[in-house]
């Protein structure tokens, strides 16, 4: 009888621990929802401001190259405006008309 008694009194203590287990479980469980939902809306907000930035990127990146290529279009039309006129004139005589034509 001493033993059943023994038996029964383990078997509360372990239904015992096993109820403080799965309220602690549950409680986990909980908070990790609560962040995952926080994190599924931040989520979404940033997937909705990629959406919209998506497309002016593109265009950025677009303008972008077209004048790094209009750069060096100009760039070798001063450098062949340069050269012809440091050969087709004195460069000497150039500079003097380029500082009146400043003046």
């Amino acid at each position: 009888m001493r033993q059943i008694e023994q038996m029964e009194s383990e078997e509360l203590l372990a239904q015992k621990k096993l109820r403080t287990e799965v309220i602690q479980l549950e409680d986990m469980l909980a908070q990790v929802r609560k962040e995952y939902e926080m994190l599924r809306i931040e989520f979404e907000q940033n997937l909705a401001a990629n959406e919209q930035t998506g497309p002016i990127n593109k265009e950025m990146r677009n303008l972008i190259t077209s004048l790094q290529s209009h750069n060096v279009q100009l760039k070798g039309e001063v450098s062949s405006i340069r050269g012809s006129h440091s050969t087709g004139c004195s460069s000497k005589y150039f500079r003097m008309s380029m500082t009146t034509r400043m003046a």
